[in-house]
């Protein structure tokens, strides 16, 4: 199964998130997912990387992530899901704008 996020939305949704130190970190914590998937351009992923290289809080929110993911991922291979719950699942992705 391949999952595509819907287009990047500006800069939502950062409540859940700790106070970001700069409208830079502020910007990486937005665009991090799509960085770590390989969905920027070039030019984005490179400033992407510029910052995180100089930011400790930003190359630790990016090492959670990557763990987060890492897990996630385990975690799928290891639970079968019900064809009725993977129903569900992909139905809910698609009403948010994900291609599944």
């Amino acid at each position: 199964m391949s999952l595509r996020a819907p287009p990047l939305r500006p800069y939502e949704r950062l409540s859940h998130f700790a106070e970001p130190a700069s409208v830079e970190c502020r910007q990486v914590v937005v665009i991090l997912w799509d960085y770590l998937d390989g969905r920027l351009d070039a030019e984005h992923a490179k400033r992407v990387r510029a910052h995180i290289v100089t930011c400790a809080a930003c190359l630790r929110y990016q090492a959670f992530q990557q763990c987060f993911f890492a897990r996630l991922a385990a975690a799928g291979r290891q639970i079968k899901a019900s064809g009725m719950l993977r129903g569900r699942v992909h139905g809910s992705l698609r009403r948010q704008g994900w291609q599944v």
